[in-house]
Parts: structure tokens; C-alpha cells; sequence
């Protein structure tokens, strides 16, 4: 019983860290919003420091730079643009620069989440 008691609290915990404010567009409006709230086809806006929330595709930006290696290995920091890298990846950093992205998959259905299930 105590285990169980310690790791829901540390699930708890987790949560609670892993609870971002995301900034997001909907109905032409901007609003802050818990990164565990997003849905598919909201447009988030990130800025050089933040974490991306959610898989998405590069909708528009300035010099945007990414490390992927929390999901790649790859420690190189990647460009990314609307044509030839537009895909940005959950639970990476952003960078430099500043970008708005659409939302296409969020929490299990991410590369995050399907990563996570295979090493959970």
C-alpha cells in the first residue's frame, strides 16, 4: 500500500511540472492555455526557451531552430520551415526563434506518447 500511495504522488508530481501554460489561437482570440487541453487543430505559438507541447506541422516562424534529441539522439539543432522540415516534434526545445504551429497529435498518439508507452 505504501508504494502505491508514494507513486501516485509522484505521478501527481509529474503532472503538475509537466502542466505547461501554452499560448493558442482559437476563434481568432489568444488565450493561455494547459498544454494538457490542447486539441488537434489548435495553432500554438512558441517563442526560443519553449517546449513544444504537442506534434505539429510549422505554419509560420523566423529563424527557428530545434533540438530534437530528446526524440532523435541527434544532438544537432535542426531548421525548421513551412517546406522542407515542417514537422515539429513533442517534448522538444525550440531553440531560437519564434514559430506558430498546428496541432496534429497530442498526449498518447504523439511520438512523445508512443515513445513513452514502449519504454513505460
Amino acid at each position: 500500500g505504501n508504494d502505491y500511495n508514494k507513486e501516485k504522488k509522484f505521478q501527481h508530481l509529474t503532472e503538475i511540472r509537466d502542466d505547461k501554460k501554452v499560448t493558442v489561437v482559437r476563434g481568432g482570440q489568444k488565450q493561455e492555455v494547459s498544454a494538457f487541453d490542447l486539441v488537434v487543430g489548435d495553432v500554438v505559438e512558441i517563442e526560443a526557451g519553449g517546449t513544444i507541447p504537442a506534434d505539429g506541422v510549422y505554419l509560420r516562424g523566423q529563424d527557428v531552430s530545434v533540438d530534437e534529441s530528446p526524440m532523435t539522439g541527434e544532438s544537432d539543432s535542426v531548421r525548421k520551415d513551412e517546406e522542407e522540415q515542417p514537422f515539429l516534434l513533442s517534448g522538444c526545445l525550440l531553440l531560437e526563434g519564434v514559430c506558430t504551429m498546428m496541432v496534429i497529435a497530442v498526449g498518447p498518439n504523439s511520438q512523445w506518447g508512443k515513445l513513452s508507452a514502449l519504454l513505460g
